[in-house]
């Protein structure tokens, strides 16, 4: 084949990929990076790809660990409606969502299938200063849920940004948005970081 025919070709295959993934989508790739654009995005998804395997273990941690202790306080918070724990409206919404959503399935509705079934954001909204009192202070849950971070590290009101940061990372990988303007060192940093709090381990030890 030809040099001018091997051109031809891939120019013909990158036309190809650049409609199937959204002309749209693709034109910031090209305005940043020219001719050069499918490496960069390729280099990006190799990227996004080992961020995915530090996110699946915070979101299952995390949600696991905050379920455990909130159950011990609260009892069956998912169904009694006479418990004491409050959640606002949004929370308490998916929670109904996740369960009409079993029973369309057919699956059984246990508090592990509701737990596996409310998504990041609604164990992200817990850290929301409205349930500083009634959760995170009143019953030492900071302490309980993050027992490795330091006590310095065990504020509210950054913990919050920093899952908020870590939501808004994790929905653009897995929407397969663009992730240039994203530090990847620092967002895996605070990953992380709260693995770490959760389990007293770090990714590389998982990972091992």
């Amino acid at each position: 084949m030809s040099m001018l025919h091997s051109n031809s070709a891939n120019k013909k295959m990158l036309n190809t990929i650049e409609t199937l993934l959204s002309v749209k989508k693709i034109a910031f790739y090209k305005e940043e990076f020219g001719d050069s654009w499918f490496k960069a995005y390729k280099a990006e998804l190799s990227q996004a790809k080992e961020i995915f395997v530090c996110l699946h273990f915070l979101e299952i941690f995390l949600r696991n660990k905050i379920a455990i202790e909130l159950s011990q306080d609260f009892g069956n918070w998912f169904f009694d409606k006479k418990c004491q724990l409050k959640l606002n409206p949004r929370e308490q919404e998916k929670i109904t969502i996740a369960i009409e959503t079993l029973s369309k399935i057919g699956k059984e509705i246990s508090q592990d299938n509701i737990i596996s079934n409310l998504n990041f954001g609604f164990w992200t909204n817990l850290f929301h200063k409205s349930y500083n009192y009634p959760i995170w202070q009143k019953n030492k849950m900071l302490e309980r849920v993050f027992p490795y971070l330091k006590n310095n590290q065990r504020n509210l009101k950054q913990i919050q940004k920093e899952m908020e940061a870590i939501r808004k990372f994790r929905n653009r990988i897995f929407h397969f948005e663009n992730l240039q303007g994203w530090n990847f060192e620092e967002m895996e940093g605070l990953i992380d970081k709260f693995i770490y709090g959760v389990s007293g381990a770090k990714i590389k030890e998982i990972l091992e």
